[in-house]
């Protein structure tokens, strides 16, 4: 911003009448953040929301944090109250309201709001949200844990482009809910509050007292609201979404992926673990094996419609949990999964990784030698080629040991380090890129690993791409439809 008044001042659009240009430009921009919001605020150009300190709670008394409700009343006030409900005015938006509602009762008939006890509130004033916590870089590199929730509804997560016929519009009748994926991240996730890694990190009393504050402030939104045009409009909790690490954290989950048996049951052993892995089913207990790959019908899905035991020690539970609506039959329900985690951040990167280790001799012979370090030489050379090729955005530029945590071939499996989840799909296209240029060494007959590495990249791709064509409601066609 101080370069940007600094460059209008020296064209002349920033004359010296226009004080907020003028006393930006004279700003050191090394350290513009010092007095930059006071500038804002001086002249009216920051949001009016109050700060609020929080009160108490012996571990974070007079921690800061904008209340939802403030933002709620604000979004009123200003005629915004569009972004949380897909785009659409308030008066228009009832029937869309009851539809989400119908819908959601449909999957979800144990959530707390279809309660008899709640009976009275009209569904077309409630408006659904979700929470958000995620780790982000702080000082020298220390996680900066940030809490913010936004709208379940949103615009879609793909422009309409007219020279691409296959992306759809978001503006067709037939589809009418849509993912919070388009537009600026501040349209669509208010900030709650930001904990320095100084507070939570070994502080656990901390982290789950502002998890509790953050619950107890959103269903003011619900039980309070606002009053507009004779209703009362009222903000829904559905749930907590994040990665599973930061789910375990805040759910103080007995069950998740690291508690998965990492050996063949033994009856005659007692461990304090079961094996089971997962929050929503009895996945890994001996009778329910989570690896049951064979079977379109796995005893944990079948299951998993009955099982009610929550997946946290009794009395134990997430500091949102109290607060919250929440799910009478099954409660681990309020820890939503987040797939651009689980896969783009999680198995993505492993298959990834795996995948390009297990192709090297085959694809990636080295010039000078054949061993792991040339076959990575060639293997970056290809990749580097194959990006300007296909002119293929990347925030990784090359393989290395580290980055496909590939020390040897016997201590560890291979597993993607790279920082930036979007890099997974793209890696994916490569490696189907890599098998269509040997057809002949992928084939079923030739080598059955090269054969299923094909196979699975080829499935996880159709799987992506039917995801983020659906709407927030995912057609039946849609998953029914060949594979093209």
């Amino acid at each position: 911003m101080v370069g940007l008044a600094q460059a209008l001042r020296a064209d002349g659009f920033a004359a010296s009448e226009d004080e907020f240009l003028h006393e930006v430009s004279k700003l050191r921009s090394h350290n513009a953040e010092e007095k930059l919001h006071s500038l804002l605020s001086k002249h009216n150009l920051s949001l009016p929301i109050p700060i609020q300190k929080v009160v108490g709670k012996p571990c974070i008394e007079g921690f800061p944090r904008l209340r939802p409700l403030d933002v709620f009343k604000h979004m009123q006030e200003a005629g915004h109250l569009n972004k949380l409900l897909g785009g659409k005015t308030l008066a228009s938006s009832r029937l869309l309201l009851l539809n989400f509602w119908e819908n959601y009762r449909n999957v979800h008939p144990d959530f707390e709001l279809f309660a008899p006890q709640h009976e009275e509130i009209p569904l077309e004033d409630c408006v659904p949200i979700l929470a958000h916590i995620d780790g982000g870089r702080g000082y020298k590199k220390s996680e900066f844990m940030i809490f913010n929730w936004g709208p379940m509804l949103g615009t879609g997560c793909g422009k309409r482009c007219s020279k691409d016929p296959s992306v759809r519009s978001f503006r067709k009748k037939a589809n009418k809910f849509h993912l919070a994926l388009l537009g600026h991240s501040y349209t669509t996730h208010y900030l709650y509050a930001a904990m320095p890694s100084a507070w939570h990190k070994n502080n656990e009393d901390a982290f789950q007292s502002l998890l509790n504050v953050f619950a107890e402030d959103l269903r003011e939104c619900f039980d309070e609201g606002i009053a507009y045009n004779g209703r009362v409009l009222r903000l829904v909790l559905l749930g907590l979404k994040g990665d599973l690490k930061m789910q375990a954290r805040a759910g103080c989950l007995t069950r998740w992926f690291t508690t998965a048996r990492k050996r063949p049951y033994n009856p005659a052993k007692t461990t304090k673990s079961n094996g089971m892995c997962c929050w929503l089913c009895p996945a890994g207990h001996p009778n329910v094996p989570f690896e049951e790959v064979h079977s379109k019908s796995p005893a944990w899905l079948r299951q998993m419609p009955l099982f009610q035991e929550p997946p946290w020690d009794e009395g134990k539970e997430g500091g949102m949990l109290p607060a919250s609506l929440g799910y009478l039959n099954n409660p681990g329900k309020f820890y939503f999964a987040d797939l651009f985690h689980i896969y783009l951040h999680g198995v993505g990167q492993d298959y990834c990784a795996s995948a390009l280790i297990y192709m090297l001799p085959f694809f990636f012979k080295g010039r000078d030698g054949n061993s792991v370090d040339k076959q990575l030489d060639m293997l970056n050379e290809v990749f580097t080629l194959w990006r300007k090729m296909h002119r293929v955005p990347m925030h990784l530029v090359a393989f290395t040991r580290d980055k496909l945590t590939y020390p040897d071939a016997t201590k560890v499996y291979p597993s993607g380090t790279w920082s930036k989840a979007a890099d997974t799909p793209r890696i994916v296209q490569f490696l189907l890129y890599m098998c269509e240029l040997h057809p002949e060494l992928c084939a079923r007959d030739a080598d059955k690993t090269l054969f299923y590495i094909r196979q699975a990249a080829e499935s996880i791709s159709d799987f992506m791409q039917r995801l983020y064509k659906a709407d927030l409601w995912i057609d039946s066609w849609l998953l029914g439809k060949p594979r093209t």
